[in-house]
C-alpha cells in the first residue's frame, strides 16, 4: 500500500480500498470506495513524495488487521517557485479480509501536524 503510494500508482491504490471505506482527517469524513478514491486518493497523490510510517502498534487476526502510528511526507510546492515542505501526523489503518479472502482497507484516520517549509 505505501509503496503504491510512493510510486503513484492510484489504480493500485485504489484496488486496496473496501466498497464501505471509510476515511477521516480532521474535520473530512468520506465514506464509499468512489468518494475515498477521489477526495483522498486521486486528489492527494501528486501532492506527496516519498511517504514513510513508523508503526507504533500493530495487530492480526484472521478477518481484520490494524496498524497504527507516525508518518512524514514531503509535501510538493503548488507552484514551481514555493518552497517544498514536510507534514508528519499520525495514522491508523484498519484492514478487513473480504470473502475472497483479500485484505481491504476499511478504515483510515490521520491527524497531522501543519505542514513545515523545508
Amino acid at each position: 500500500f505505501i509503496t503504491a503510494w510512493n510510486t503513484k500508482e492510484a489504480d493500485k491504490i485504489v484496488g486496496f480500498l473496501a466498497d464501505d471505506v471509510q476515511f477521516v482527517q480532521g474535520n473530512s469524513h468520506w465514506q464509499g470506495k468512489s468518494e475515498v478514491a477521489t477526495k483522498w486518493v486521486r486528489a492527494t497523490l501528486p501532492t506527496l513524495d516519498d511517504l514513510k510510517t513508523f508503526t507504533v502498534s500493530s495487530s492480526t487476526d484472521q478477518q481484520t488487521a490494524y496498524e497504527a502510528g507516525t508518518f512524514s511526507v514531503d509535501v510538493l510546492p503548488a507552484n514551481p517557485d514555493e518552497p517544498h515542505g514536510t507534514g508528519e501526523g499520525n495514522y491508523m489503518l484498519l484492514w478487513k479480509k473480504g470473502a475472497d479472502d483479500t485484505w481491504k482497507l476499511s478504515y483510515a484516520q490521520l491527524e497531522d501536524l501543519p505542514v513545515r517549509v523545508k
